[in-house]
């Protein structure tokens, strides 16, 4: 009995270290190792990334350009709209231009009346009168050019005869000009208008006529 013994010992020490995880006898065990790995290098000197650019930020972009893009619209359209008043406000003549007729159409006058019509602002005229053109130096508001009133004026008006309410369009007869009466009984009036300092375009006309005692 006491050869047996040591035997079941041995055997029962490698059932032992079997049990445990052993992959060798007793007398050589080798128990398994657990690795740790070291965390990878990172590099101080590379700078973090930048965070893209996100579907917000694009979408702020496109909101404010869409908001110039309106707004540049809106002042083109008042621009027109301004410059269109000009020759759509409604008149007492019937012509979208002529504001007015003095003296008015058939009505009766003096020899010596002055004769005219009022425009809508930036344009100007010239008038006849039973045919005969009035020239602008003979025109109401004509301003002598060697008189100190000319010489205080802004130096884009001094080369015009008629520096002020350009779209004053009248002629007083008298001694001197290419018309000194009326004539007596009925008198054709034209205005011919355009665009101020510019005879070629907006061009139109209007005749009325006047009865002169």
């Amino acid at each position: 009995m006491g050869r047996i013994w040591p035997q079941i010992a041995a055997g029962t020490d490698q059932k032992r270290g079997w049990a445990n995880g052993c992959t060798e006898s007793p007398a050589r065990q080798t128990w398994p190792m657990t690795e740790t790995l070291a965390d990878p290098a990172v590099d101080a000197s590379e700078p973090p990334p930048s965070p893209p650019v996100g579907p917000s930020a694009r979408s702020r972009w496109l909101w404010r350009l869409g908001a110039l893009a309106v707004v540049a619209v809106a002042g083109a359209v008042l621009v027109w709209a301004g410059s269109r008043a000009e020759v759509t406000l409604p008149t007492d003549t019937g012509d979208l231009v002529v504001r007015q007729l003095s003296p008015g159409d058939g009505a009766k006058a003096l020899r010596q009346t002055q004769i005219g019509a009022d425009l809508q602002q930036g344009f100007d005229g010239r008038l006849t009168v039973n045919g005969v053109d009035i020239p602008e130096e003979q025109m109401e508001g004509v301003i002598d050019p060697t008189s100190p009133e000319a010489a205080n004026l802004p130096l884009a008006q001094q080369d015009l005869l008629r520096p002020n309410n350009r779209n004053r369009v009248f002629f007083l007869p008298g001694p001197g000009k290419v018309v000194e009466k009326l004539p007596q009984g009925e008198v054709t009036i034209t205005v011919t208008y355009f665009r101020d300092q510019q005879p070629t375009v907006g061009r139109g006309s209007l005749t009325w006529t006047i009865d002169v005692d």
